[in-house]
């Protein structure tokens, strides 16, 4: 048997001289020189896609202005925040990162200054004229925020995601508002943004009711609240409705965050409650802070109460009065308990008293704190 062929060597690349080796180690990019490179590039990717954003953006608005002038100026205002403050605080979309009950148990640090802080109150955000074919009713949802300079960002006061929309009916045309989540507070004029969706079938046939910016017209930089206290309805109209929003302005306040706690007895599922705080100075208006409507007062496993909005500014030299109904069914008028407490506002710390419905017994408390106030 003939032996087997020698199977030649794999070829070899030849082997470089030292001018060979340094001349292709020249034309090699090391780690930093990469890492640079890339990074111009992507930097210059990011320019690239924030100019297309900014001329759809100023494409849109300009459309927009067309059909909606208030569109426009929401969106203008948009884009002029994030050219403005977005390298400070962050997203558009962001909310507020500063907590309630800042001060209630810490003082501030030496160099923040805090004390009575001119504030607003949120009575109301409703939805008052339907135009464009749209009929009650709407199941809307989206966005209510305040923006004051404490730190530029969202505080939300009304958020509804689409699979959690309020429907919203001829007899009943107001927001269910949550927030704030902190005190809104009057060191420059406060801005208020509304952008309210109608639910359709399908994602796509979703409508815009209400893209507003509106800007509170009652305060100007270095203006006390003195001379603006009282309430104020801003009306605003938008292609497809009409949104009322009515605030208040009062001096010299603190924050006040209230819990209530059943303590004795309990809730029964079958009773609707309400809880407001009332403004002595601005025409007893109340602030709702949860009415169950038709369903039932939300109980935690400790026995405190869900409340919709927590947060309340209060006068230094006023008094906080909180008032509970509870009802029966339907009717409001078919009343099984009610009750007031009413606090003096404090600095700091915490305020505690009982409220007696009949049925069950709740503790109310209140923690202050001051806020920065320039």
């Amino acid at each position: 048997m003939e032996a087997d062929a020698e199977t030649p060597e794999e070829a070899k690349p030849p082997r470089m001289n030292r001018r060979q080796w340094k001349a292709a180690r020249g034309n090699r990019e090391d780690k930093w020189t990469r890492k640079q490179r890339l990074l111009r590039e992507g930097n210059a990717e990011k320019r690239r896609e924030q100019e297309a954003a900014e001329v759809a953006a100023d494409l849109a608005a300009e459309e927009a202005s067309r059909e909606d002038p208030e569109a426009a100026i929401a969106m203008w205002y948009r884009e002029s925040w994030i050219r403005t403050f977005s390298r400070f605080h962050g997203s558009y979309e962001d909310t507020t990162s500063i907590p309630p009950m800042r001060y209630t148990d810490e003082p501030p640090p030496p160099s923040t200054v805090v004390g009575y802080a001119d504030s607003v109150v949120i009575f109301s955000v409703k939805v008052t004229q339907l135009n464009d074919g749209l009929e009650w009713p709407l199941d809307v949802y989206g966005i209510v925020a305040a923006r004051d300079s404490l730190d530029r960002n969202r505080n939300l006061i009304f958020h509804r995601t689409r699979d959690n929309c309020q429907t919203l009916t001829t007899e009943d045309t107001s927001l269910l508002l949550t927030g704030p989540t902190r005190a809104i507070v009057m060191i420059d004029p406060v801005d208020y943004e509304v952008e309210l969706k109608v639910k359709g079938d399908t994602p796509s046939e979703d409508k815009l009711l209400s893209l507003l910016l509106i800007e509170d017209k009652y305060y100007t930089v270095g203006e006390r609240c003195q001379g603006v206290q009282g309430v104020h309805r801003h009306t605003y109209n938008s292609k497809l409705s009409t949104v009322e929003v009515t605030v208040g302005h009062l001096a010299q306040t603190v924050e006040a965050t209230i819990t209530v706690q059943v303590v004795e007895g309990s809730w029964p599922t079958h009773h609707h409650g309400r809880f407001v705080t009332r403004m002595a100075s601005l025409n007893d208006l109340e602030m709702v802070l949860l009415d169950s409507v038709d369903g039932m007062v939300a109980v935690m496993s400790d026995g405190t109460i869900e409340l919709s909005r927590r947060v309340v500014p209060v006068e230094a030299d006023g008094e906080l009065k909180l008032l509970v109904d509870a009802w029966q069914g339907n009717d409001r008028a078919d009343v099984v308990g009610q009750d007031q407490v009413t606090f003096a506002p404090g600095r700091t710390g915490r305020s505690e008293d009982m409220c007696d419905i009949g049925f069950c017994k709740m503790r109310v408390t209140v923690a202050w704190s001051l806020v920065v106030n320039w």
